[in-house]
């Protein structure tokens, strides 16, 4: 499968992109600081963006059979972003015909 991880960076999201790697998944890795991602694999694409591209979102999302998301605020945060990004994603995965989301 291919699968789509949002919040890569993170705890939580370094150990979803590895263990998707592990059982022989392809994965896109859609971050904004890919240098914070240090995970090596024939089967990881790392695509550097922001939760408000949606053109980058889409060449992210192209093929995938699943999006994850493991995407918070940071503490204390009241920035509308957060909310804007999950828009775009589900407006892309509609677009795109990906019927799987799982959020955490």
């Amino acid at each position: 499968m291919k699968f789509v991880v949002f919040g890569a960076t993170a705890i939580t999201g370094r150990l979803l992109v590895q263990q998707a790697l592990d059982a022989g998944n392809e994965v896109v890795a859609y971050v904004r600081k890919p240098a914070k991602l240090n995970i090596k694999s024939e089967r990881l694409r790392i695509i550097q963006g922001e939760l408000t591209d949606q053109e980058k979102i889409e060449n992210a999302m192209n093929g995938a059979d699943a999006v994850l998301s493991v995407l918070g605020p940071k503490g204390g945060s009241k920035s509308k972003r957060l909310i804007r990004g999950i828009e775009i994603i589900i407006t892309v995965m509609k677009k795109q015909k990906v019927r799987r989301l799982i959020v955490t």
